[in-house]
């Protein structure tokens, strides 16, 4: 008998033991009754460890489907959340080429990419009438420094001719 069960008074006590034979484990009941008597009813705990096996591998397998979801969901929202900015570095990169008429996607609106895109298409509008501009300028300069080279030329050439 186990050193455990001497000092058993009335009552009754659970325990988990190893046995010594074919290493099983089994789950004790001694119960010492008042006229004395010690009963003692042994269960093998096979079951219930492999049973503890099968939830700690369906935990594990569990949890490992689940950070693979979670990795596979962060991955698709973070390549959602970088597709714009993607979108406006290739648009910046042809607006550098020279292409002013390039405008960059406007993306969901309420957003920082959204706000940024509207904020870059306003600024590329008004860059580009501003280019615009400058190349009318330059245009009627160009016409005007002709006109009066032309109106210069009559009367020099009539100078000369004197």
């Amino acid at each position: 008998m186990r050193s455990d069960l001497a000092g058993l008074d009335d009552g009754s006590r659970t325990l988990t033991v190893d046995a010594s034979v074919d290493g099983e484990r089994y789950r004790v009941l001694a119960d010492r009754r008042a006229d004395g008597t010690l009963t003692v009813t042994a269960l093998p705990m096979t079951d219930v460890d492999d049973t503890v096996a099968r939830l700690v591998l369906f935990e594990v397998v569990g949890v490992v489907a689940v950070l693979a979801g979670l990795a596979l969901v962060g991955w698709w929202v973070i390549r959602l959340g970088i597709r714009p900015v993607k979108d406006m570095t290739a648009a910046a990169a042809d607006i550098a080429a020279g292409d002013l008429t390039v405008r960059v996607p406007e993306s969901a609106g309420g957003t920082e990419a959204g706000e940024l895109a509207l904020a870059l298409n306003a600024m590329l509008g008004r860059i580009e009438s501003a280019v615009d501009e400058r190349t009318r300028s330059e245009e009627r300069l160009r016409r005007f420094v002709a006109d009066a080279s032309h109106e210069l030329r009559t009367p020099i050439t009539t100078i000369r001719g004197y």
